[in-house]
């Protein structure tokens, strides 16, 4: 089993894609794929054995490694983290950048997870410190898009297909991107690697060839992405209608901006 941070994320569409393709089965592998909205909570399924991978951001292997837990990507899937903060319309205007969250409310997916990490990255880049504003856990995908709308966070980060899906509803705008490795040094000061698949490095070293078969598997998934346009990627997951339109927008600028 492998556990995804967020099923339906384009950042981690190479996995979904291998398994809607037959990946993984042409491999030999017999895999499920299981959907947490935090990455900090996928870490923990993982020492407790609950899952032999997680598909999610490259720092949790370096979070891991510096609790003493030997941990080890097998595959990076971006060089950027994907990620963009939005900003409730409502809010557009009063909030014009990371120096304007003092006293606001903002979202992330968990406690722990990467964009709690980003978000506590942007803040002190603009002269905040952790207790200038609240962060709250508000999960990603519908999740996230409910408590923006609702009025419970103010700001927050999200990934596509979602944050194009607010925007066009009139509900966000755009207030740092960090889709592309060019955005994230310019926001961030510095690069940073993001979506990859990691396992704890014991499982690695008595599994190399299902991991092999793992890797081949979603290599080819990458190369369809890369080669085929993303009205083909949207079809290929079975997408259709306003959803379909969406992703396919979404996915047309990640492509454009080397997401994958």
């Amino acid at each position: 089993a492998l556990i995804v941070a967020g099923l339906e994320k384009q950042i981690y569409l190479p996995v979904r894609l291998a398994a809607h393709l037959g990946y993984f089965r042409e491999q030999g592998l017999e895999v499920d794929l299981l959907t947490e909205p935090s990455g900090a909570n996928a870490e923990d399924v993982l020492l407790v054995g609950g899952a032999q991978g997680v598909v999610g951001a490259y720092h949790h292997t370096l979070d891991l490694q510096s609790r003493g837990k030997a941990v080890q990507s097998v595959i990076l899937f971006a060089l950027a983290p994907g990620e963009v903060e939005l900003v409730a319309t409502r809010l557009a205007g009063v909030i014009n950048s990371p120096a304007d969250w003092k006293g606001r409310r903002l979202g992330v997916t968990g406690l722990s997870s990467a964009t709690h990490l980003l978000t506590h990255a942007l803040a002190q880049r603009h002269g905040l410190k952790p207790q200038d504003y609240t962060v709250l856990p508000v999960g990603s995908g519908a999740a996230f898009a409910a408590a923006l709308r609702q009025g419970r966070i103010d700001a927050g980060m999200s990934t596509e297909p979602v944050a194009s899906s607010l925007i066009q509803s009139g509900d966000a705008r755009l207030l740092v991107d960090l889709r592309s490795p060019e955005a994230a040094q310019k926001a961030l000061g510095q690069s940073y690697p993001f979506a990859s698949l990691y396992m704890q490095t014991a499982w690695v070293n008595s599994h190399p060839g299902e991991v092999q078969r793992l890797v081949t598997a979603l290599v080819r998934a990458l190369r369809f992405i890369q080669q085929r346009s993303p009205a083909e990627v949207a079809a290929a997951l079975g997408l259709a209608g306003d959803d379909a339109a969406i992703y396919i927008k979404a996915l047309g600028e990640s492509r454009q901006m080397e997401l994958f």
